[in-house]
């Protein structure tokens, strides 16, 4: 089945990220089955990189492909970050001709956005990509360790109510520290360096790992496109020059902390084959 093949290739990575131990393939066609009845669909994303005071390049990509992909289905679509992430936002939905209204959430408006946004927009399903969660402390913090909070706009207060109200929650993630990590909590403490420390509280219905974010909101979109028939997700020329527009607006690798394009260190040319390989897969299907 198709779900495999492609999980199979957006893990790749994770041992590099102390993950590959966590194994959820009933997640990943549990996600994939509901986001196809989805109608109004939240995408919350954004990591900040301490030493840059900048926004990384691995998240905003995945979520912008994501928002595409439901904007073809028909579905309606809301973005939100926090301030720091802002304008590689706003290019990246220039760049692709996303049609979803961007929220900027603050400490202050974060509280009156949840509630006008979960309860009043009939919001069916609430993902977060690449998006740091609060650990038992009470501090978010980088893999590395570094308290990150001053920086971080407290995002998983959206996810604590749309649990509350019924509303499906996704959590897209790599190395323990992001939305949706609680849900394997033990793992992350025991397996992952410093995991004690930085792992996620923040649990969600739906959890998807692989070895870099992005890579996993390919593969949702390529099942997605599988299921709907169609070809969702764009390709390697596109995601390049989305990547190459995402740093000139002052998106960071999350591992060199610079304006270069590289997403967790990793070089363009291996995220656009991994893009590649999965666009195989959807192509062969099609056919």
């Amino acid at each position: 089945m198709y779900y495999q093949e492609i999980e199979s290739v957006f893990r790749e990575n994770l041992a590099s990220r102390y993950m590959e131990g966590i194994h959820l393939p009933e997640m990943f066609k549990g996600a994939v089955t509901s986001l196809k009845e989805g109608r109004h669909i939240v995408i919350v994303t954004g990591f900040v990189v301490k030493a840059a005071k900048a926004g990384e390049t691995d998240g905003p990509p995945g979520a912008l492909m994501l928002a595409k992909s439901f904007e073809q289905m028909g579905k309606k679509v809301t973005l939100i970050t926090d301030p720091i992430n802002e304008h590689i936002l706003r290019e990246g939905i220039r760049v692709l001709g996303v049609e979803a209204p961007l929220i900027v959430v603050t400490d202050r408006t974060i509280d009156e956005v949840t509630e006008n946004l979960l309860i009043k927009n009939q919001v069916s399903h609430l993902l977060a990509i690449e998006r740091p969660s609060c650990s038992s402390d009470g501090h978010f913090y980088s893999m590395r360790g570094e308290c990150i909070s001053d920086y971080v706009t407290n995002t998983d207060i959206l996810f604590h109510r749309a649990k509350e109200l019924g509303i499906i929650t996704i959590g897209i993630g790599d190395g323990g520290n992001e939305v949706g990590m609680g849900s394997i909590r033990d793992y992350v403490c025991d397996e992952v360096p410093m995991g004690a420390q930085i792992c996620a509280t923040t649990e969600v219905t739906y959890l998807l790992i692989g070895g870099v974010s992005n890579w996993v909101a390919y593969g949702l979109s390529a099942a997605l496109s599988i299921e709907v028939e169609a070809m969702l997700m764009h390709d390697a020329q596109v995601e390049a020059f989305l990547l190459h527009r995402l740093v000139a607006a002052g998106a960071v690798d999350g591992m060199d902390k610079k304006q270069i394009v590289k997403v967790d260190g990793i070089e363009l040319k291996k995220n656009l084959e991994i893009l590649e390989t999965i666009r195989q897969i959807v192509k062969r299907y099609l056919l």
